[in-house]
């Protein structure tokens, strides 16, 4: 082989490697998602933070403005370090999201959370019919027993009256075969 050609394979194989290295590292860059913009709160702050965006939901007009603070609302109150989280009302301010940031095609890209928040809000409901049902089993668990046990003493009783009336029945027997024997003596 030529040196030339040899150089010029080398400088190609450079400039390929070169290229595809940007190519993939460019697939690689962050993309900006909605919810960059949110700054992580600490526990208390949050529910300060959820005061002050639901007062300028109230008294906003900017739909964009409007419909961020509904969506760092909804992410506020379904936040992992919110000391109570409340996922319905998270879902419903996601909702109303939704709805005014039609333009921006930014309800698309929360689609993922609202069917999480969602699941989560029907898995809560079924807990708590759970915990009611479990409430009124409960309950009929106690009235049983103190039924049972109502009932176990009335047991006792008529056992204990049984066995009276059975020991009065023999002495009553017995007394009549003294008699019957009193009666053939004197005949």
């Amino acid at each position: 082989m030529k040196p030339t050609r040899l150089l010029k394979i080398n400088y190609l194989s450079i400039f390929l490697l070169v290229s595809s290295t940007v190519l993939l590292t460019s697939g690689c860059a962050q993309k900006q998602t909605i919810m960059s913009g949110l700054d992580l709160y600490p526990g208390l702050q949050i529910e300060s933070e959820i005061s002050r965006l639901e007062q300028k939901v109230k008294t906003d007009t900017d739909s964009p403005f409007k419909a961020r603070s509904l969506f760092n609302l909804s992410l506020l109150y379904s936040h992992h370090k919110n000391p109570r989280p409340n996922y319905s009302k998270a879902l419903k301010r996601l909702k109303e999201f939704t709805l005014l940031d039609l333009k921006n095609g930014n309800a698309d890209s929360v689609q993922y959370l609202m069917g999480l928040l969602q699941k989560i809000v029907k898995t809560e409901n079924n807990y708590a019919k759970s915990r009611s049902s479990i409430k009124k089993l409960n309950n009929n668990i106690k009235k049983l027993t103190l039924k049972s046990e109502k009932s176990k003493i009335e047991y006792e009783n008529l056992v204990r009256e049984n066995q009276e009336k059975k020991e009065k029945l023999e002495k009553l027997m017995h007394l009549d075969i003294q008699l019957d024997k009193i009666r053939q003596e004197i005949k």
